[in-house]
């Protein structure tokens, strides 16, 4: 397990294109960015095409927090694996947090009508039990808090992602993001996915493994 803090004082795009390098270069198979810009990179279309197709790498990237019709870059690129985060509900229903981002884009260059539809899976990102920094208080220290946000949820799916590996380790990279998105159950059935709400659903491990 590999951890790199690249949003350290005035992160930019070059603190985060290092953190990517540095983490190819000590050998990661995924890269987990609880993360995002709010503008579109066009860079990371290229960064990730060369991470999977070239070095065997998933980028696993949260898809934002700012409501549906928007997304965060660089969960928007076209070969990020996004992460939308959902949530429980009363009488044991789900359904996709109300702050999770989501869109159908056209990107520019590319042919017209060309959808690239996001985010492309959801997993749990409502009050997820997480690490922060410590944090002194008159009954204590704590290190650990609940929290919100679609930053929790894609943890969930690179950890995913890591153990599909560790079972399937001759198993291409877009076999993995491939059999997350195929086996993701989505509520409106499998003629709606993908949709820029849900992507192609709620990620099902084993269902996963059982197609690898």
């Amino acid at each position: 397990l590999l951890v790199a803090g690249v949003l350290v004082g005035d992160a930019t795009l070059r603190t985060l294109m290092e953190g990517i390098s540095w983490a190819v270069e000590k050998g990661a198979d995924i890269i987990n960015m609880s993360l995002g810009f709010t503008y579109y990179e066009p860079l990371f279309t290229e960064v990730f095409r060369i991470l999977v197709e070239d070095y065997g790498v998933l980028p696993v990237v949260a898809i934002g927090n700012e409501n549906h019709g928007n997304t965060s870059s660089p969960g928007n690129a076209r070969d990020a694996l996004s992460v939308g985060a959902m949530e429980k509900l009363g009488g044991g229903k789900v359904d996709v947090a109300f702050f999770s981002g989501g869109a159908s884009l056209v990107f520019p260059g590319e042919e017209p009508n060309a959808l690239v539809t996001k985010p492309d899976v959801v997993a749990p990102g409502v009050q997820v039990y997480s690490s922060i920094p410590p944090e002194k208080r008159p009954d204590g220290v704590y290190e650990y808090t609940y929290m919100d946000g679609t930053s929790m949820a894609t943890p969930h799916v690179a950890g995913v992602a890591a153990l599909l590996m560790a079972a399937k380790p001759a198993a291409a990279v877009t076999d993995i993001m491939r059999v997350l998105k195929e086996t993701a159950k989505h509520p409106g059935g499998a003629e709606r996915r993908p949709d820029n709400r849900w992507g192609y659903g709620l990620i099902q491990p084993l269902e996963a493994l059982k197609a690898l």
